[in-house]
This record gives structure tokens, sequence and C-alpha cells, in this order.
């Protein structure tokens, strides 16, 4: 797993907002097998941004428009998703153990097969597939 650098990841970061905005300039976010514990990715727009096999413990995901994002088979225990939009994000076999997605909202979201003991869905308004 490669360790995700303050550098790295604005880099990460800036080519997503250009793709986000056309699709031909920019990069699509992966941060597959990435490690990016405690990162800080309060109010980031990381729609379609792929986290499959990350490591996102303790990541400040606050605020964050994760739209469409894939957190396949990703060990998220201990993030914060309060008031993010996790609206069509796959959270397939993710370790969400002890997240905190108090204010969150999304439809169509993927829990299938997730850990999801102590996660805090206090005043969120989220619904599965």
């Amino acid at each position: 797993m490669s360790e995700v650098g303050k550098a790295k990841l604005l880099k990460i970061l800036a080519q997503h907002s250009l793709w986000l905005t056309d699709h031909g300039t920019g990069k699509r976010a992966d941060f597959t097998n990435m490690n990016l514990h405690c990162a800080k990715l309060q109010s980031a727009d990381l729609r379609e941004a792929i986290f499959s096999g990350a490591n996102v413990r303790q990541v400040n995901f606050t605020d964050a428009n994760l739209i469409g994002a894939i957190f396949i088979d990703t060990d998220a225990s201990g993030a914060l998703f309060m008031k993010a939009d996790i609206t069509r994000a796959n959270f397939t076999r993710a370790n969400l153990r002890y997240a905190i997605m108090r204010g969150t909202k999304g439809t169509e979201v993927n829990f299938a097969e997730c850990k999801l003991s102590d996660v805090d869905f206090s005043e969120s308004s989220i619904k599965s597939i």
C-alpha cells in the first residue's frame, strides 16, 4: 500500500477537479490501494473518485461530495462522513466500523457485505439499495 503525501494528494485533487469539469482534461482521482489514513478531505468534491482497497481510516470527509464514489474493499473505520453526500456511492465489503455518518445524505447507496457495527447514522437520510 503506497503512502500518499500532501503534495501528491493535492496534485490528485487538482487533476480530479479538472476531470470533473471536462473528462478530456485532468484525471479521475484513483486512490486504489493507497494509504490516506487521517487525511483531511472535508468539503472536497470527490464525485466518482475511486478508493477501492484504500486505507481511509479516520479520514475527514465532512461535507464532501462523494456522489458515485467507489469504496469497494476499503478500510474506512473511524472515518468522518458528517454531512457528506454519498448518493450512489459503493461501499461493498468496506469496513465502516465506528465511522461517523451523522447528517449524511444519499440514495442508492450500496452497503453490501459491509461491516457497519457502531456506525453513527444519527440525523442521516440514507437509502441503500
